[in-house]
Order: structure tokens, then sequence, then C-alpha cells
């Protein structure tokens, strides 16, 4: 038997395009998926996590409480990079911490 791990996790976007664009600073890299019916959507796998971003409906059902925490291989490269593209660090004690485009 196998420990509880995380393996799925869908985040609802109102700027996804932006949202993906952060996290591909981050050096996620997405593709553009759509099941069925529903909506086109962009999905990655992080470490046998899959991490899906999907459009929100509105800033009701947009995810502002969700948080994520990702290891990246050079955190300086990566808080540059986001810096540069007008991301900055929250004022909290621990780990750098970024808000994302959907808060």
């Amino acid at each position: 038997m196998t420990s509880p791990h995380l393996d799925f996790l869908v985040l609802s976007c109102l700027t996804i395009e932006a949202t993906r664009a952060f996290y591909e600073l981050l050096g996620v890299s997405f593709v553009r998926e759509q099941h069925g019916d529903g909506p086109e959507h962009w999905s990655t796998h992080l470490a046998g996590t899959v991490l899906e971003l999907y459009p929100a409906e509105s800033r009701a059902t947009a995810d502002s409480d969700v948080r994520l925490g990702m290891i990246v291989p050079d955190l300086d490269s990566v808080i540059e990079a986001l810096e540069q593209n007008g991301w900055y660090p929250r004022d909290v004690r621990g780990p750098i911490s970024f808000v994302d485009p959907d808060g």
C-alpha cells in the first residue's frame, strides 16, 4: 500500500493565457487539451501530478484560494524571470511566494 499523494490539480483561471505564461516562467511546459465537448484547457505533468488550467467563467469561479508549492531547479533565475515580467514576491516569511494572475 502506498501513501496518499497529489495526483491531479485543476486551477480555474479567469486570465488563462496570463496564468499559463506565469507558470511557464517557472519552467512548466503545457499542452493544449480538450476532453470531449469540454472546454479547451492547458495541461502538464509535474513529477507524477497532472496540473490543468481551465478557463473560469467569472471572478467568482476563479481559484483565488489555492496554494501551490513548487520546487524549481534554479530559484534565482526564476525570480529574475518573474520580476522582469512584472511579478514580485509577496511579503511573507519562509519560502519565496508569488501570486499568479488569478490571485
